[in-house]
C-alpha cells in the first residue's frame, strides 16, 4: 500500500480527512532529510529518543506555529524500541493556550531488538507537543474511536467559538451603527435649531 493510501486510511479511521480542509490546515510546504533528538526536561529520567529520516514542515492550525514532523524513517524511543516506516502528524485543538499539540499515525514495523520481535501494523501516539518523546501503541478499535469523537468534539467546539465570535462581531458592528445613526440624529437635531 502506498503512503498517501495508508495516510488516507489513517486520515479516515480518525475523521481527519474531511475537516482538516474545514479547519484549514496547512499543507506540508518542503521536505528534507535529516535526524532529530527529541525529549524535554520531563523525559530526561526516561531518556531521549531519536528520530532519523524524512521530516517535513506543518502549521499548526490552532496556533499558527511552523512545526518539524516527521514523514518516513526509523524512530527510536528512549528504551530502543524502533518505529520504521510512514508517519502523519495530525494536529489538535491544545487544552491550554500556546501549545502545538498532536497525535502521530504510524503505519510500518515495531522492532523490539531486546525481545526479538517485529510487529506490522497501525500505532497511534498520545498528543504530544514538538519536543517531547512520543509514545506509540497499538491502534485498537477502541481508541481510534475515541481520537475520532474527541476530534469531531473539536470541531463542533471550533465551529461554535467561531459562530460566537461571529455573533460578537456583528453585535458590535449593530452597536456601532446605532451609535452613528443617534450621533447623526443629535447632528441634525442641533442644526435644525
Amino acid at each position: 500500500m502506498s503512503r498517501s493510501a495508508r495516510t488516507l486510511v489513517a486520515c479516515l479511521l480518525l475523521g481527519y480527512a474531511g475537516a482538516a480542509s474545514a479547519q484549514g490546515a496547512a499543507p506540508p510546504r518542503d521536505t528534507a532529510e535529516g535526524r532529530f533528538v527529541r525529549g524535554n526536561a520531563a523525559d530526561t529520567l526516561r531518556g531521549q529518543s531519536r528520530y532519523e529520516g524524512r521530516f517535513t514542515h506543518v502549521e499548526h492550525p490552532c496556533t499558527k506555529e511552523r512545526l518539524v514532523v516527521y514523514t518516513s524513517g526509523r524512530y527510536t524511543t528512549a528504551v530502543g524500541v524502533e518505529f520504521d516506516g510512514e508517519f502523519e502528524f495530525l494536529p489538535v485543538r491544545d487544552k491550554f493556550a500556546g501549545q502545538s499539540l498532536g497525535v502521530y499515525v504510524f503505519v510500518g514495523a515495531r522492532i523490539d531488538r531486546e525481545l526479538d520481535e517485529v510487529r506490522q501494523g497501525l500505532f497511534i501516539s498520545d498528543e504530544v507537543g514538538p519536543s517531547q518523546n512520543i509514545p506509540f501503541s497499538r491502534a485498537r478499535p477502541d481508541y481510534l474511536a475515541r481520537l475520532q469523537s474527541d476530534f469531531m468534539a473539536q470541531v463542533a467546539a471550533e465551529a461554535s467559538e467561531k459562530a460566537a465570535q461571529q455573533a460578537a462581531d456583528e453585535s458590535r458592528r449593530a452597536a456601532l451603527g446605532m451609535l452613528v445613526d443617534v450621533v447623526s440624529g443629535v447632528a441634525n437635531v442641533r442644526a435644525l435649531r
